[in-house]
């Protein structure tokens, strides 16, 4: 439950940033953190960041238009009006989408197994929660 308000509290919170005349500057921001954190707590060598940093954007593209089409297809339920709508069609592109984002993501995990240890990657996982906790926290103390 507190999770699932933590979610919340975090979506609403980026949705207020991005709302604001300033957002793309705030995003900048966000972005620029995260960069810094996760290659603070991943411990990534020039060479390393040089080759990781790609990839890694290219994968965080992709997980956001796989979470727009998800959103594309809620708004569909939310707009119906009592119009009926095909719930089981809905719900299967749905999943078909989280079984995209795993596929994707393991086969970026595969990318990063060529540029990282194991060890990295495990960091890597770590503090992208991490940088959530982060950015919530830095929330709170505004």
């Amino acid at each position: 439950m507190k999770r699932g308000l933590i979610i919340l509290v975090f979506t609403l919170s980026i949705a207020t940033i991005i709302a604001q005349p300033k957002g793309k500057i705030c995003m900048e921001e966000i972005k620029a953190r995260k960069i810094a954190y996760i290659t603070d707590v991943v411990k990534l060598t020039p060479e390393e960041a040089q080759l990781f940093w790609p990839i890694y954007n290219e994968l965080q593209q992709k997980i956001a238009d796989f979470h727009k089409k998800r959103h594309a297809l809620e708004k569909q339920i939310s707009e119906s009006n009592g119009i009926s709508i095909d719930y089981e069609k809905i719900n299967d592109e749905l999943v078909q989408l989280r079984v995209e984002i795993a596929t994707t993501q393991q086969t970026y995990y595969k990318k990063y197994k060529t540029i990282l240890s194991a060890e990295k990657i495990n960091r890597l996982f770590k503090a992208e929660h991490g940088f959530k906790k982060v950015l919530l926290e830095s929330f709170d103390k505004k």
